[in-house]
């Protein structure tokens, strides 16, 4: 004779299995894009300290100006090789005019003539169409730094067009 199973004897009925299923769905689906967000937020945040990091090298460098004229032998950072060779460390930051995925910086406007006058961009690339730049000005006068957003989706990482 056959033994019929009671509800005492354990396990779980197909109906409880599918809704500890949808719970899960459920939570992955909020989840999931929260993660995303949060690793483009890191993303924009080393390029910010790259930015930051970049610009305190060059000013270090002009500490060694005296009254717009360059010390002999010193750095004037005025070029990409000089930037890194007073800082190493800033070597791996460089990428030219191509930034794949990550975090990139490009120094522009780095002129020997005017050594108090030059743009640093930083950039975060998510996917193709998730990128944010950060850009710092410096003039004779002012730094001021902005930053843009190519898309809607990404509005929580540079919300007002500063930082």
């Amino acid at each position: 004779m056959q033994k019929i199973r009671n509800r005492a004897d354990g396990g779980f009925t197909l109906i409880e299995l599918l809704v500890v299923m949808i719970i899960i769905s459920i939570l992955m689906a909020v989840a999931v894009p929260v993660f995303l967000g949060q690793k483009q937020k890191a993303l924009a945040t080393n390029a910010k300290v790259n930015v930051k990091n970049i610009h305190d090298t060059i000013e270090a460098c002009g500490a060694s100006l005296t009254n717009g004229t360059l010390q002999e032998g010193a750095f004037n950072c005025r070029a990409i090789t000089e930037i890194q060779a007073a800082e190493p460390s800033l070597s791996k930051l460089f990428t030219g005019a191509t930034c794949e995925s990550g975090a990139c910086v490009s120094v522009t406007n780095l002129t020997p003539a005017d050594p108090n006058t030059y743009r640093i961009i930083g950039k975060t690339v998510g996917a193709p169409a998730d990128v944010t730049e950060f850009y710092l000005d410096r003039s004779q006068t002012d730094v001021v730094r902005t930053c843009e957003n190519s898309s809607a989706a990404n509005r929580k990482v540079c919300p007002t067009g500063t930082f």
